[in-house]
């Protein structure tokens, strides 16, 4: 069954994307991810200045950020998470004991932010909810989200693409994801039914759209906990994926899944 996008609620038009004072955070969290630090759990703790001096700027234009949630923002939320590794970065694996797998510090590489401006967020932070028992711990590496989509997650069958896509490939009907740890690395939407067996299913996240460009940025998830009576579905970011045709993902199905929680 292939998935349509709605249209967007109210309430997530209301962030306004791209602004000035946002390029600004994407451009130092771009800078600040390619210096080489001598240990890799002071990537956040370093990054405390600026993120203090961007929230004193912000509300002094009026813009209240919200939360600070391991270098994104409460209020640009969808925004922030954009980011993709570089494509000339090395790969390494991603440090789980620095950042969840939704800030950009999980990674060791340098990240970049999309030219392409999103305008219409599909995906809003919702309340945070720690791991500890006694919850009330700060935000730490094993921080879990609750995120509410205004559609829902799809999902689909995906195999590492032996070739990779070239230039002016027609086939509009073919859709990668690249990983977040290695650029290099790119994974096939297979075209063969959810219930065979072999490749591995990830679940697509639809976290904002450029109206102009008509595209929207997914993020590629893995499942890591079933839903229950007690609990919502856990997921983990792995890779992003841009998809041209706005309306739908070719070889993916719905899964009714629209809360949930982003460790």
């Amino acid at each position: 069954m292939k998935a349509s996008m709605t249209q967007p609620i109210s309430a997530f038009t209301l962030i306004e994307f791209h602004s000035v004072l946002e390029q600004e955070w994407n451009r130092m969290v771009e800078t600040y991810s390619a210096l080489e630090l001598t240990y890799v759990s002071d990537r956040l703790p370093a990054f405390a200045g600026a993120a203090a001096e961007t929230r004193a700027r912000r509300e002094s234009e009026g813009v209240a950020p919200g939360a600070y949630l391991h270098g994104l923002w409460e209020k640009t939320f969808a925004n922030d998470l954009l980011w993709t590794t570089h494509p000339m970065a090395t790969a390494r694996a991603r440090d789980s004991n620095v950042a969840p797998s939704w800030s950009w510090a999980s990674v060791m590489q340098p990240i970049i932010y999309s030219n392409v401006s999103y305008d219409e967020p599909l995906c809003r932070y919702t309340r945070t909810v720690t791991q500890d028992v006694d919850g009330n711990v700060p935000l730490s590496s094993t921080t879990t989200l609750v995120v509410k989509l205004v559609d829902q997650l799809l999902r689909g069958k995906f195999e590492i693409a032996t070739e990779q896509p070239g230039h002016g490939d027609e086939d509009q009907e073919t859709v990668y994801f690249t990983s977040d740890h290695d650029a290099h690395c790119r994974y096939l939407l297979s075209s063969t039914t959810l219930t065979k067996a072999a490749t591995e299913i990830f679940y697509l996240m639809p976290v904002a759209r450029s109206t102009v460009k008509d595209i929207i940025r997914w993020l590629v998830l893995r499942l890591e906990r079933h839903p229950s009576d007690v609990a919502l579905p856990l997921f983990t970011r792995i890779g992003i994926l841009d998809s041209t045709m706005a309306s739908e993902v070719p070889g993916t199905e719905t899964t009714g899944i629209n809360t949930f929680g982003f460790a």
